[in-house]
């Protein structure tokens, strides 16, 4: 499981684009669960987790668009379902590697600045 985390942009209200971001506020469907059931995750939310997670695999696996995934994304302290493009754009949260590397430069031509 990596520790990238992401958030989200809409293009036109046609499309959401998830990128890397600190903001984290993009996550894939699938919900955790405990190993035990706790007070905080007790059988009620387990069943409903296992529910979910049921539901957002099925709709997974009907995805007929491999540039696509389901995926959560956060506003206003709300979740909502979304199609998200899989095909990850950089800007200015993702590492120095890749924003060398897609504008064609040469990293050791940049190095870091003091602000």
């Amino acid at each position: 499981m990596s520790d990238q985390t992401f958030s989200w942009i809409t293009l036109h209200g046609t499309e959401t684009v998830c990128y890397p971001s600190p903001r984290d506020a993009q996550f894939i469907v699938a919900m955790l669960s405990p190993k035990h059931l706790t007070p905080f995750h007790d059988d009620d939310l387990a069943q409903a987790t296992r529910e979910i997670n049921a539901i957002t695999a099925r709709v997974s696996q009907a995805n007929s668009d491999p540039k696509r995934e389901p995926s959560f994304i956060s506003f206003r302290g709300k979740l909502m379902l979304v199609w998200a493009s899989t095909e990850h754009p950089v800007g200015p949260d993702s590492s120095p590697q890749e924003i060398a590397k897609v504008l064609g430069l040469d990293e050791a031509d940049y190095p870091p600045t003091s602000s």
